[in-house]
């Protein structure tokens, strides 16, 4: 069988827009009229980081398999790129929201005596703020899918480990159930979705789901759909999404859609027929996605109060200033900032990339 490409650009650019989703959710969603079919689709926008969790387990198990049965696997070259991909942006943006918050109490901002939280902050920085230990949002509050996705680095050779010791099938059977369970679980010891935990112990989210990204890797490496079928599969996965979010189906269903979406995508990776998907704007915007997602957030604070003390700007021209700087800013950050401090960092610790 035809091995994957070593550059899945299908899957570069479905992370521009599980990030684009998540910023129209934020942007959009009205909680205040709730029965409209937009709003309803907008209002599982942030399933968005549920489908960036799977599509990392692919892609760290892509990226590192071989090396691990090889025996040549380093944990702790791992780790190190892992940090040195997450953390130079993470400090970057937790001390950016430090100062945006002194000035924007001093504008009048509502929001700040809420995200402003003194005693978050060292797990914030420590990256541990999605591990149950804090009680509420605070600071950057997106990047507690960083502080999850850390966690399932840490984990990543247990969950390898155990990943690989049944069929690929039985695999992904096992990780669905497992997905099923912890949702049963969180309803009834957490009184809360699987899909909605964040702060409070959003690591039993990632886990699950970034399993099930692991366990469809594994699947591809020994099976493949037949090419007639990917692009049916992928249209109805597709369709899938948007019906079951459109009449505000159990996001557990939606889930399994995203899981059936990233699977399809993977397998039209491995075509050579060109698509959308491999344009370079769009593959670009993958590139800087983790900027988009943890900058849009303090862009989304700050436009409205700015164009609030300036006067005269509609919504509709709010949200189109808002969206531009978000893209504008993800695209220095990630030159300025989310790049040199990887290579820094990776230089500094003597790990190559």
């Amino acid at each position: 069988m035809t091995p994957l490409p070593s550059n899945l650009q299908e899957l570069t650019s479905v992370r521009a827009l599980a990030a684009f989703i998540v910023v129209i959710f934020h942007q959009f969603f009205d909680a205040a009229n709730p029965h409209s079919i937009g709003n309803n689709l907008i209002a599982d926008g942030h399933l968005g980081v549920d489908l960036f969790f799977m599509l990392s387990g692919f892609i760290l198990a892509h990226v590192y398999l071989s090396a691990w049965r090889e025996g040549t696997f380093s944990y702790k070259r791992f780790l190190t790129n892992r940090f040195a991909r997450l953390y130079p942006l993470h400090l970057t943006m937790t001390l950016t929201f430090v100062a945006a918050y002194q000035a924007l109490s001093i504008m009048g901002a509502e929001t700040v005596a809420e995200g402003q939280n003194w005693a978050h902050l060292p797990w914030h920085l420590a990256l541990m703020h999605a591990w149950g230990v804090t009680d509420g949002h605070s600071w950057n509050f997106p990047s507690w899918s960083v502080s999850a996705e850390t966690f399932a680095y840490l984990m990543f050779p247990i969950s390898l480990t155990i990943a690989l010791i049944f069929r690929p099938v039985v695999t992904l059977v096992l990780a669905i159930c497992l997905f099923v369970a912890a949702s049963l679980f969180t309803l009834a010891v957490l009184d809360r979705s699987i899909t909605k935990l964040m702060f409070d112990f959003g690591i039993i989210r990632v886990m699950t789901e970034f399993l099930i990204g692991l366990a469809i890797y594994l699947v591809m490496e020994k099976r493949r759909l037949p090419d007639v079928w990917v692009r049916l599969c992928l249209g109805i996965s597709v369709a899938a999404v948007g019906l079951l979010s459109a009449f505000q189906a159990d996001e557990r269903l939606i889930v399994m859609a995203l899981a059936v979406f990233l699977a399809t995508l993977a397998h039209l990776a491995t075509q050579n027929r060109s698509n959308i998907l491999r344009h370079p704007v769009l593959i670009y915007l993958g590139e800087i996605s983790y900027a988009t997602y943890m900058v849009h957030i303090l862009v989304l604070f700050a436009v409205p109060v700015v164009a609030q003390r300036i006067g005269g700007l509609s919504e509709q021209m709010t949200a189109v200033i808002s969206i531009t700087t978000i893209y504008v800013a993800s695209a220095i950050l990630y030159h300025l900032i989310e790049r040199p401090g990887r290579r820094w960092i990776r230089r500094l610790l003597g790990s190559p990339a």
